[in-house]
């Protein structure tokens, strides 16, 4: 089983990828970094025009700086919660330009199944957060589900 997610309301998909996991099955939980995210921000922060350009860069490395290190703890924390229940999890980080790579091995059967999380923000700007989920299913014959902020909103059997 694969578990793809963004950090918004984790909690309630971690908890069901744990209750379809069976002993034999292993968990992959992969974080994929949306580096497109943190590297917006010099744009809208140079509009709003308060800060100079160095400020500017010196931000956005410290915010991506600080999200990689968030996706690191949350993949610990996952990966403590298998170990603590008995499960076989294995955890990664991966930038979003690897998805492709990914997808070829979910059609190659390496995964019985796939969990997906991710946002809907309405106040992110579709140009910053331009996920293609549509597309990254196509093709893909495995069972999923697919969360928005840990709400379930698809599911193929």
């Amino acid at each position: 089983m694969l578990l793809l997610f963004s950090f918004a309301s984790l909690d309630k998909v971690i908890e069901d990828s744990f209750k379809l996991l069976t002993k034999e099955n292993q968990l992959q939980v992969i974080a994929v970094l949306e580096e497109e995210l943190p590297a917006s921000l010099p744009k809208l922060i140079s509009q709003i025009g308060f800060l100079g350009e160095k400020v500017t860069e010196d931000v956005k490395e410290i915010i991506l700086k600080e999200y990689k290190k968030r996706g690191v703890e949350t993949l610990k924390s996952i990966s403590a919660k298998g170990m603590e229940e008995g499960y076989q999890v294995k955890v990664e980080q991966i930038a979003k330009t690897a998805l492709p790579n990914l997808k070829q091995d979910l059609q190659q059967g390496e995964f019985s199944q796939l969990i997906i999380n991710y946002t809907r923000d309405q106040f992110i700007s579709k140009d910053v957060l331009a996920y293609e989920i549509d597309d990254f299913l196509e093709g893909l014959d495995i069972s999923y589900r697919i969360y928005y902020d840990g709400k379930l909103a698809t599911e193929k059997q």
